[in-house]
């Protein structure tokens, strides 16, 4: 399952609180993160996600949760798509803005070295 850990004192409350829909129309695929919802103890976030590529629709959600001194950008098993380019290329996406947080912070465990932005 993809998946990305920034490590250091980014939160999905913050990054909730600073969402901003996405909309990325480079290349031959659209990428979309459309509303973010955020759990009562807020300690998980689920962003709406749709990707159109080769022809097709894929919607799915990413979620994002709160650990000790980090934070993981994976998709909801619930809705698991199939492992494209563009699903890769959003949750990394999802990923570089909880990394933008604070400059402490850094990416961790992952298998998605090749789709993240430095």
């Amino acid at each position: 399952m993809p998946h990305v850990v920034i490590e250091g004192p980014a939160t999905v409350d913050r990054f909730f609180q600073q969402f901003q829909p996405i909309l990325d129309r480079s290349g031959p695929r659209i990428l979309k993160a459309r509303e973010a919802f955020i759990n009562p103890g807020r300690r998980s976030v689920l962003v709406e996600c749709t990707v159109v590529e080769e022809g097709r629709t894929l919607g799915f959600f990413a979620h994002l949760s709160q650990g000790e001194g980090a934070v993981t950008v994976r998709l909801l098993p619930a809705t698991d798509p199939e492992k494209t380019e563009g699903v890769k290329r959003l949750l990394a996406v999802l990923a570089r803005k909880v990394l933008e947080q604070d400059p402490s912070c850094r990416y961790g465990k992952t298998n998605l070295d090749p789709y993240l932005i430095p």
